[in-house]
């Protein structure tokens, strides 16, 4: 069991996890992995958030408080994953049903891009944390120079904040929103030049 950043209760089960938003009244069934719904034995929370699940095929990771799972660490699909542990530098080690440890070969924070590195295309990122409160970092990359407005409206399609509204250079950007609104479903939406992209978010009080 693990309890994430946003509140969430997060137990591993036969067929996946289950998680709870409130205090043990309601739970979700969340299925792990491509190979359908497989045990899940372990579980360990990142510093930034993230967490790790060890499972009966390896290792998966949420970056969404347990809604969405991914597959990761190359060598370990088919290797039951009975312990988890992260260390101070942000290593994940896995210890499986053949006595033996593993190591990631990278830390597991979230990767930096070089501030010389130019981004090949427009993105926007999803935020993190979803759901959050009261503020959650909103990234997003530049190929090229480009007049850019990030805008958040509320679920009635009202615009309530305008975080960016500025030329901007190539590049990586990371915008904090600290939101003074309710709880509830709210989108954000990125222009940059002729590229647009909306995304959804959740804030919890």
């Amino acid at each position: 069991m693990v309890t994430c950043s946003a509140g969430y209760i997060i137990v591993g089960a036969s067929d996946g996890v289950y998680r709870c938003p409130d205090n043990g009244q309601t739970w979700k069934h969340t299925a792990i992995g491509t190979a359908g719904y497989i045990p899940v034995r372990t579980f360990a929370l990142s510093s930034k958030g993230h967490i790790f699940a060890g499972t009966s095929r390896g290792v998966s990771r949420s970056t969404d408080n347990g809604e969405n799972w991914t597959p990761i660490g190359t060598g370990l699909e088919d290797t039951p994953v009975y312990s988890l542990a992260i260390n101070s530098s942000d290593y994940v080690f896995a210890g499986t049903y053949s006595y033996s440890v593993f190591r990631s070969m990278q830390p597991i924070t979230s990767v930096k891009k070089p501030h010389n590195e130019t981004p090949t295309s427009f993105s926007l990122e999803q935020n993190y944390p979803n759901p959050f409160n009261p503020s959650t970092i909103i990234s997003y990359s530049l190929p090229k120079p480009a007049r850019v407005s990030l805008r958040i409206f509320n679920s009635l399609g009202q615009e309530i904040a305008v975080p960016v509204n500025e030329l901007k250079e190539e590049g990586y950007y990371h915008e904090t929103w600290s939101a003074n609104v309710p709880s509830g479903i709210y989108f954000y939406r990125l222009q940059a030049g002729e590229f647009v992209e909306t995304k959804k978010m959740v804030l919890l009080h």
